[in-house]
């Protein structure tokens, strides 16, 4: 089945913000833009996330905005000839990025437990689902969102610690696509924290199963880690999947799924939203030293390049210290993605491991059916390819075709 996000690639940044001309704020609920570093703006386009997104914070201040953006989704309304689709998706992605930075803090705190947490799970969960219907444009649910108003009380002596806030997990489309990728086994999905915590959140919500987080890291942190699993409980009655953002030599994926393996007495799948295939290019291409992930052993392989951690640390900490954002998009990113595979394919014929990442690089190029508008407009995408709306549909742009209820559906 084919994939069709509901947004143009060339919509989205490198970084999973969402992009569209600044007159189009008026789509967006007024209370949105009152506060402070939630938005980014240049003179001519308005980004779904501004500095607050990627600023380190305390977790007593995560958690208030927490309180306050929920809130704010609970209450959400269309109002006459717009539709709640654009709040919602902005509102989502920012909670979803907080609560699992509270996740990863708390998790390597002693004596922490799944009840604990079990408020953030149902926020984290209810999140990403909002993330993905609104990507994939999937009909959602016009009533209140049903997202806790309150979240526990933090421990006094935890209150002012600043968790991890490296955002390599977070472009959401970069996920879906990677669940596009088969097969996907009937399990929970477990994520690995930081980086793979969005990326499970979401992948969950698009494949309709559990999700649950382990704290397992090969480079930092890894003096909190251990050998809990928060979230969905794992059994052996089904196969998990752990899912990390990226996979440079495979070292962290192994010690995750073996982890899970047991706990479980089963092996999980593995899987990596982005894998380092210029890395595996230098090292069997151009013979360069260094210890590569072997894509032989993978169990599935996504298409997407990976978006170096100095990279991406790089443009989010030059928009929180008041720079712009970047100008490459996702639709920049598959042009990338795609050389870098032809060249793999190119080079080492003989090998197959190419061929499925490159026909679904391919096969998200023809589907990117409004690739061809001049200036990227995500909130017009959502909004003409939303389910709640009140009062008459906002027009569509100029030649672009009434979405069928097939294609509003969205699937993977």
């Amino acid at each position: 089945m084919s994939f069709r996000p509901a947004v143009s690639l060339s919509g989205v940044g490198i970084l999973g913000e969402l992009r569209a001309p600044r007159e189009r704020t008026s789509l967006l609920d007024p209370g949105l833009l009152r506060i402070p570093g939630l938005l980014a703006f240049s003179a001519s386009t308005v980004f779904s996330r501004g500095k607050e997104y990627y600023a380190p914070r305390s977790l007593h201040r995560l958690q208030a905005d927490i309180t306050l953006y929920t809130g704010l989704l609970n209450d959400l309304r269309c109002a006459p000839g717009t539709c709640v689709a654009p709040s919602r998706y902005v509102l989502a992605d920012h909670v979803l990025a907080k609560a699992i930075r509270v996740v990863d803090f708390r998790a390597g705190v002693p004596g922490t437990g799944n009840e604990q947490l079990a408020p953030f799970f149902e926020t984290i969960t209810q999140c990403a689902r909002l993330i993905a219907d609104g990507l994939l444009g999937r009909p959602t649910p016009s009533s209140r969102s049903g997202l806790p108003r309150s979240m526990p009380p933090l421990p006094a002596a935890n209150q002012e610690a600043v968790p991890r806030a490296f955002v390599e997990g977070d472009n959401h489309l970069l996920t879906l696509t990677a669940a596009r990728t088969a097969p996907r086994p009937g399990g929970p999905v477990v994520g690995v924290l930081l980086g793979g915590g969005a990326a499970a959140a979401v992948t969950a919500a698009a494949w309709n199963t559990g999700m649950s987080l382990i704290k397992v890291s090969r480079y930092d942190d890894t003096a909190r880690g251990g050998s809990q699993v928060w979230g969905t409980p794992l059994d052996a009655g089904h196969e998990a999947t752990v899912i990390d953002d990226n996979c440079g030599t495979g070292d962290t994926l192994k010690a995750a799924a073996a982890l899970v393996e047991g706990l479980t007495g089963r092996a999980p799948a593995r899987r990596a939203v982005e894998w380092h295939w210029e890395k595996l290019l230098r090292g069997r291409v151009y013979e360069h030293p260094g210890r590569v992930f072997a894509p032989e052993e993978s169990d599935v392989l996504a298409p997407w390049a990976f978006r170096h951690h100095r990279l991406v640390n790089t443009l989010a900490e030059h928009l929180t210290n008041g720079g712009s954002h970047p100008r490459l998009t996702t639709a920049d990113w598959l042009a990338h993605s795609h050389t870098v595979l032809a060249m793999l394919a190119d080079a080492l014929p003989e090998q197959m491991w190419t061929d499925a990442p490159l026909e679904l690089l391919r096969e998200i190029r023809q589907a990117d059916r409004h690739s061809r508008r001049g200036v990227p407009d995500a909130w017009t995408d959502l909004v003409n390819r939303c389910h709640d709306c009140a009062g008459p549909r906002p027009h569509l742009v100029p030649g672009q075709a009434e979405p069928s209820d097939a294609d509003a559906a969205g699937h993977l």
